[in-house]
């Protein structure tokens, strides 16, 4: 089951999203709010070098399984090609009510790719 992505709840808080690790350390908290886990065997990760890298949006390893993961394996981004700050980037302009046409000339995207991410996280419960 998809994680449902919560859009930033202030406006306050997007000028902090201006940078491209605060995205990417935005994006993965709202993925995994409870931190890592393995995609395949459900384990908490704990070593804290493995969090910090896996936060990071590097790939780690899962001790139990070998399962190796990164913070958009298993999650309704999973399989994309888009940038995490590009992701948390779009999610923020959907909140801000911008039409998909701005969005993919801010972002450098073709229009049809941003309605379908509208659709897609629409069709996943978050009110867009």
């Amino acid at each position: 089951m998809a994680t449902k992505v919560a859009l930033p709840p202030s406006v306050e808080e997007i000028p902090g999203l201006l940078n491209p690790q605060a995205c990417r350390d935005w994006l993965f908290r709202q993925l995994h709010p409870t931190g890592p886990a393995c995609p395949s065997c459900n384990r908490t990760i704990e070593d804290s070098r493995a969090v910090r890298r896996f936060f990071a949006g590097r790939i780690i390893s899962c001790d139990a399984c070998d399962t190796r993961f990164g913070p958009i394996t298993g999650t309704i981004f999973s399989g994309t090609q888009m940038f995490a700050e590009d992701l948390a980037a779009m999610l923020v302009l959907f909140g801000m009510g911008q039409r998909d046409a701005d969005i993919a000339s801010a972002l450098d995207l073709h229009r049809a790719t941003v309605s379908r991410w509208r659709r897609t996280l629409n069709e996943h419960g978050a009110a867009l």
